[in-house]
C-alpha cells in the first residue's frame, strides 16, 4: 500500500549492535513481547507487553535483542493521506511529540489482530478496510489517553542536548568539528556520549535524518532541489546519491 505498510514480526536471534532506522513516515509500534533495549532519539524506553510507541515522522530510533526470547511486534508505517481528510488534524493529535510511549495499551491488540487479518482480502478492499481501521486505532488512543507520554527514561542529558541541538540546526553545519566546538567536547568525548545515547555515530544519524527530511519535504510537495537544501545537502547530487545508496527509487 503506498500511503501505509503493516508489519507483524517475531526475531529470535540476540543482537550485539542496534537495528537503527529513520524514515518519513508516522510510526504506531506495538511491543508484544521480548527482551529489547529500544531507543528513540537518544531516549531508552522500558518496553512492557501492551505498550504502544508512537514515533513522528522523521524520528531516529531502534533496538537491540538482549537474549534469545522471541522479540514479537506490530509495526504499521503510514502517511498522514492514510486518514481521513476531515479528521486527519485530530487523529493525528496522539503523536503530540516526537514520540510518546503508552504502556498500557493492550485493548489494541485486538483492532491491530483484525487489520492484520484484512492483508486476505482482495484490493481496493484491502486497502479501505485497513485505513478505516488505522483510524479507528488512532481515535481510540485519542479517546483513552490525550497523547500525553508516560514511562519513559531520560538519556544522559549531555546525549538528550547533542539530539536536540542536531535537530534543530539539520539544515546547517552539523560536522563533528562544528558540534566539538559548540559543546566543548573532543571527538573522542563526543562520538561516545552521542553512541551511549543513540547507539549510533553521529554520521550516521544525520545522514539518516537529513534523507528523511527531505524524502518527507518532497512528499508534501517541495520540489527535489529546496528539499535538499533545506535538509542540510550541499547540492543536490549529493542527496540524489543519498537516496541511490538507501534504495529510493521514484
Amino acid at each position: 500500500m503506498d500511503s501505509m505498510e503493516m508489519s507483524h514480526r517475531v526475531t529470535r536471534e540476540h543482537m550485539r549492535e542496534f537495528l537503527l532506522h529513520c524514515h518519513p513516515q508516522y510510526e504506531l509500534y506495538y511491543f508484544l513481547a521480548g527482551d529489547v533495549d529500544y531507543r528513540v532519539e537518544g531516549t531508552q524506553y522500558a518496553l512492557t507487553p501492551g505498550g504502544v510507541l508512537l514515533l513522528r515522522a522523521g524520528c531516529f530510533h531502534g533496538y537491540r535483542v538482549l537474549s534469545d526470547k522471541p522479540y514479537e511486534r506490530f509495526t504499521i508505517h503510514f502517511w498522514p493521506e492514510a486518514l481521513p481528510e476531515a479528521a486527519r488534524e485530530e487523529l493525528l493529535k496522539p503523536f503530540c511529540q516526537a514520540v510518546v510511549w503508552h504502556p498500557d495499551a493492550q485493548y489494541l491488540q485486538e483492532m491491530l489482530m483484525r487489520m492484520q487479518d484484512a492483508g486476505t482480502l482482495p484490493e481496493p478492499a484491502r486497502t479501505s478496510v485497513r485505513e478505516a481501521q488505522l483510524a479507528a486505532i488512532l481515535a481510540e488512543i485519542l479517546l483513552r489517553s490525550g497523547g500525553a507520554p508516560q514511562g519513559q527514561e531520560e538519556a544522559p542529558s549531555m546525549g538528550r542536548r547533542l539530539v536536540e541541538y542536531i535537530n534543530l540546526h539539520l539544515g546547517e553545519d552539523v560536522s563533528l568539528e562544528a558540534l566539538c566546538q559548540a559543546f566543548y567536547l573532543s571527538r573522542r568525548q563526543l562520538y561516545r556520549v552521542f553512541r551511549e545515547a543513540t547507539g549510533s555515530s553521529v554520521g550516521e544519524y544525520v545522514r539518516r535524518k537529513r534523507l528523511a527530511l527531505a524524502e518527507s519535504m518532497r512528499r508534501s510537495g517541495v520540489c527535489a532541489t529546496e528539499a535538499a537544501a533545506r535538509a542540510g545537502y550541499g547540492d543536490y547530487s549529493t542527496y540524489y546519491r543519498a537516496r541511490r545508496a538507501s534504495g529510493i527509487q521514484d
